[in-house]
């Protein structure tokens, strides 16, 4: 939860930035984009017969490739990746197919290696997501009463 709890903090603090990401109009579909990154396991919640994904995605960078795309583009270690082109993504290969179909892309970043959290801040993500649940369950108990 705490990797779920920075992005969350990025975003209430008008903290993620775009980053410009320029390839090789000639080489972009074979030239590696210099990226390694994981994809934090997502936070589930099941209740009354439902399950509801409660955390947005992102790609944390792990590393970059020198002189690569993203090294250019000021990319780093610790990074998290919350958008492409203004795309949400659900999951790591729809990460992928967004990046692999576009030249030049636009990235919302946070960067979560100058995030501190303390216990507090996350407390109050998970009460926001158990919010976030009550609702959904409000909501799809309502639809299926219907």
């Amino acid at each position: 939860l705490e990797v779920h709890t920075k992005v969350a903090w990025a975003w209430d603090h008008d903290t993620v930035r775009p980053v410009h990401i320029t390839r090789d109009p000639e080489k972009w579909k074979s030239q590696p984009l210099g990226l390694t990154a994981n994809f934090p396991e997502q936070v589930m919640l099941s209740s009354h017969g439902f399950t509801v994904q409660v955390s947005d995605p992102c790609v944390v960078v792990q590393s970059v490739t020198e002189n690569s795309p993203l090294a250019s583009a000021g990319l780093e270690e610790g990074d998290a990746i919350v958008s492409v082109n203004g795309q949400d993504f659900k999951n790591f290969d729809e990460f992928i197919a967004i990046v692999n179909s576009e030249c030049d892309m636009v990235w919302e970043v946070a960067k979560l290696s100058h995030i501190v959290v303390d216990d507090e801040e996350v407390q109050r993500v998970r009460n926001a997501i158990l919010m976030r649940v009550d609702h959904e369950v409000e909501a799809r108990s309502a639809w299926a009463a219907a």
